[in-house]
């Protein structure tokens, strides 16, 4: 091994060439949002063909309303180290370093534009990988509750109300609000309160995981999507779920707290069939059930 003049260790020209033919081994072919309504989204190229575009059709879905249903394709050969992008014959076209392409070879820190969107594709060993994983959850996690935060839930719920009108199913928006934190911060602090909003939002999470998605509105404030779930299924859940927060035994500091859970519940297409619309009648329906004495579920 080489060595320096005062004897530190220095890596030699053969061990630097063995390690740079391992990180290329393990390279992550990754496209990046850098601009649009997705920023921050990273995308791995894992398949041999990765479809973009703002439909259901498309394998992943940008929330780019100036993009094409199937905007444009990525046929990956990690063997070979090629990656191939194709239009796909979009209303507006695509852009690989602002040259128009019918199809082009990508290269590491090419920049793709479409519609309003700017992707940058490129490589990642395993540390940048990791590194960008921490970044998003930090960009798209609520930290208090570990639920997605509401700019994410929003556009997620865009996609799967999209696919849910061209499939002709349902699904069920929750809209919550915890009953009785007000007592709890003025009695124990805004630390016990802090508290419950975490571990209500732990419980709606679990509740809904594998057939939906929860986040927190705000404050004391939850929205929760179910898929495939039409009005009584989405109430009969929201009962559920109810029940669980109220008895739930809820201490602080060996303190006993009193918490339940209001829910309004809208689902489309029974109550609405626009993603606004939608999220006006639970809304509406979660003032009603505070109307009726809060601890409760209305529709």
């Amino acid at each position: 091994m080489a060595r320096d003049v005062g004897g530190t260790h220095r890596v030699g020209p053969e061990a630097l060439a063995r390690f740079r033919s391992e990180q290329l081994k393990r390279r992550i072919a990754t496209l990046v949002v850098l601009l649009g309504p997705d920023t921050g989204l990273r995308i791995p190229i894992d398949t041999p063909e990765l479809v973009i575009g703002r439909s259901s059709e498309a394998d992943w879905v940008l929330h780019d309303h100036e993009i094409s249903r199937r905007h444009l394709a990525l046929e990956s050969d990690p063997v070979r180290g090629r990656y191939r992008l194709r239009d796909l014959g979009s209303t507006n076209g695509t852009r690989v370093n602002l040259e128009a392409i019918s199809e082009v070879d990508l290269k590491h820190g090419d920049k793709i534009f479409f519609g309003s969107s700017v992707l940058r594709f490129g490589f990642e060993d395993e540390i940048d990988s990791e590194h960008a994983s921490e970044l998003q959850r930090i960009v798209f996690t609520d930290d208090l509750t570990g639920l997605v935060v509401w700019r994410h839930f929003r556009q997620r719920l865009a996609t799967q109300l999209q696919r849910a009108s061209e499939t002709g199913t349902s699904l069920a928006l929750l809209m919550m609000d915890l009953d009785g934190l007000k007592g709890v911060n003025d009695r124990h602090g805004h630390a016990a309160g802090a508290s419950v909003i975490a571990e209500a939002g732990r419980m709606i999470g679990a509740h809904v995981v594998g057939r939906g998605e929860a986040c927190r509105f705000g404050g004391d404030e939850y929205v929760a999507r179910l898929d495939g779930f039409d009005l009584d299924a989405g109430c009969a859940e929201a009962d559920l779920l109810c029940a669980a927060i109220r008895a739930h035994p809820w201490r602080y500091e060996g303190h006993d707290l009193s918490i339940s859970i209001s829910i309004g519940v809208a689902t489309h297409p029974e109550s609405a069939d626009n993603l606004d619309a939608l999220c006006r009648a639970a809304d509406e329906a979660l003032y009603r059930a505070k109307a009726k004495g809060r601890d409760c579920v209305s529709r």
